[in-house]
């Protein structure tokens, strides 16, 4: 049995042109079985292909002691089979607005990876996807809404997308789960279990895997996974010869409005996808329907198209960072109005005051104890971060204003003001920071009103 699926393995290899001879390769190991199999079989090949690996092992922090665990293991592994080992550790373990704690966790893995085949000079980077992987991602994607291009499923090889030089292999992509398992137990493998991934309650992934696809295969549909994979197939190879035909300089003679409305989309796909902006279904339905009309991407960019189909954006604003800011000294205010930046504060001690009664608007109340005595008035910075009220933890500033469609030439231009500790417990126009609302224990307070001299 082993040595058959070695073989398929290494088949699949050669077929696919995945790992020529005499390559430098990344393995990534995560410890589990899948990756284990993946680096004993490029092990045991790698002096007759010539293939130079690495294992690379992401620590992504989330089950605390027994993640750590993952990482010694992968570690003593690499330094019995006399590999070298690099391993990385995730220093933000909150995902971003709108973005799940998987996807977050890919996105690391991928910079991480791309940091590490750049320093080393890799060109290749060994992922242990499987088919039954492949399975999942279909239905997760029908569920979640996707084209051809998204449910084709992942390709055997790709570029990376975080550095287009490095190449992700996928060696194990014709093999299913029950093969692994059985080839790791006639070679007598060690490998850890992560209990997570049989929490249901946890991810649908998990539902998937254990719960709803076990179901259609056990009923009326007993070669589901046969199907879905040869589907796959047709939709890759499909998606293939339309990516082609989509492509501009495929098309620029043609006019836009009469080309198929699949070459149409695919188009738009291709163009945001190279200028970095995620292709979703909304954004490339706004941008064919609409000529000439700028739409939001994600980042807050604008984009449109024009009567030939090609994309265009506005001229992008300095986007540098400010560095102007004001120390205020709150324990010594006067009823004056504070200008910064095209802003008009003003701080009153008592709450009941008629310039409060009066506001209305652009007014918030903070307990003036968890203020102290001063405070600074400044612009958005590299790594800022806030907690706002009604949220546990904090998040990025940047993430914040891209969940909140702030446009990206506004970012720059609010003020926002800054605890002597550092904390952010205001942004212009958003919400305030929890740790800085009025509370039952709250003594004192504070009345903050603005104005803006100018629109943003």
């Amino acid at each position: 049995m082993a040595p058959t699926l070695s073989n398929s393995v290494l088949e699949f290899i050669r077929r696919e042109k995945l790992l020529p001879d005499g390559e430098a390769v990344l393995v990534a190991v995560s410890g589990g079985l899948d990756s284990i199999v993946l680096l004993e079989i490029l092990r045991r090949h790698a002096a007759e292909h010539g293939w130079r690996l690495t294992v690379a092992h992401y620590n992504h922090r989330l089950r605390g002691r027994e993640s750590d665990d993952d990482e010694s293991f992968v570690r003593r592994l690499a330094e019995r089979a006399n590999l070298p080992f690099v391993a990385g550790r995730a220093t933000e373990t909150q995902p971003a607005p709108g973005q799940s704690q998987e996807m977050t966790a890919r996105e690391d893995r991928h910079r991480f990876l791309a940091r590490i085949a750049a320093e080393r000079a890799v060109g290749q980077a060994a992922l242990a996807h499987h088919a039954d992987d492949q399975v999942e991602l279909f239905f997760l994607r029908v569920l979640r809404g996707a084209g051809s291009a998204g449910l084709g499923g992942m390709p055997p090889c790709n570029p990376s997308p975080c550095d287009g030089r490095l190449r992700l292999v996928r060696p194990l992509l014709e093999q299913n789960r029950a093969s692994l398992r059985a080839y790791a137990g006639v070679q007598e493998l060690q490998f850890r279990e992560d209990a997570s991934n049989r929490d249901c309650e946890l991810s649908l992934r998990n539902r998937l895997r254990h719960q709803w696809l076990p179901l259609l295969a056990a009923g009326q549909y007993p070669a589901l996974r046969e199907n879905v994979l040869r589907t796959m197939n047709v939709l890759r190879a499909e998606h293939r010869y339309l990516a082609e035909r989509s492509r501009a300089e495929n098309i620029a003679s043609e006019s836009f409005e009469n080309l198929p409305v699949a070459v149409q989309r695919e188009s738009l796909r291709q163009q945001l996808l190279a200028r970095g902006i995620m292709p979703d279904l909304a954004l490339v339905e706004t941008l064919r329907r609409k000529r000439d009309r700028p739409a939001t991407a994600s980042g807050g960019r604008a984009v449109s198209r024009n009567e030939q189909g090609r994309l265009t954006e506005p001229e992008r604003p300095d986007l540098a960072f400010s560095p102007n800011e004001r120390w205020i000294d709150i324990a010594v205010i006067r009823d004056e109005p504070i200008s910064f930046a095209g802003l008009s504060l003003r701080i009153i001690r008592n709450p009941d005051d008629e310039h409060c009664a009066r506001s209305g608007r652009n007014t918030e109340y903070f307990d003036a104890d968890s203020l102290g005595t001063k405070i600074r008035l400044r612009h958005w910075r590299p790594g800022d971060r806030f907690g706002p009220i009604g949220m546990t933890g904090t998040v990025k500033l940047q993430d914040w204003f891209v969940d909140q469609k702030i446009p990206i030439e506004k970012r720059r231009r609010l003020v926002v003001a800054e605890h002597a500790d550092g904390r952010l417990f205001w942004i212009e126009n958003q919400r305030i920071a929890r740790d800085f609302r009025i509370t039952g224990r709250t003594r004192r307070t504070l009345c903050w009103n603005w104005s803006r001299s100018e629109s943003l």
